[in-house]
C-alpha cells in the first residue's frame, strides 16, 4: 500500500521512521542523504505462527511504502487544493460525508 504525505522528505519522515523502527524489524530506506528520504517501506502487521512442527512461519502483513507528494506537485497544499474543482471532491465527500467539501478546504 502506497502512503503519500505531503513534504516527507522534510523533518516528517523522520518521525515516521522513529516509530516504525520501534519493534526492531527491517526498514527499507532509499536515502536521498544522511538527512533526508526519497522513501522508505515497511511490513506491518505480519505474524509468526506455530507451523505444526514445532517451526514458528511468518504470515505476511502489509507492506506500507511512504512516498513524498510533494516530489510529484511541489507546490502547497493550498494551492493544490484550490486547483481542485468542485466536482473532483466526489470522491472525497464518499467517504467524509461533506457535499460542500471545497468551500471548507478552500477558505
Amino acid at each position: 500500500m502506497i502512503v503519500f504525505i505531503h513534504n516527507l522528505s522534510g523533518y516528517d519522515s523522520h518521525l515516521f521512521i522513529k516509530e516504525l523502527a520501534g519493534d526492531k524489524e527491517n526498514i527499507d530506506v532509499i536515502p536521498n542523504n544522511e538527512e533526508k528520504y526519497i522513501s522508505f517501506s515497511k511490513e506491518v502487521g505480519a505474524k509468526w505462527v506455530d507451523a505444526g512442527n514445532g517451526k514458528k512461519t511468518k504470515l505476511p502483513g502489509i507492506k506500507l511504502s511512504f512516498l513524498d507528494s510533494f516530489k510529484f506537485m511541489a507546490s502547497s497544499i493550498d494551492s493544490l487544493a484550490k486547483n481542485v474543482k468542485e466536482r473532483e471532491f466526489r470522491e472525497t465527500a464518499k467517504y467524509t460525508g461533506v457535499q460542500n467539501l471545497s468551500n471548507n478546504v478552500k477558505n
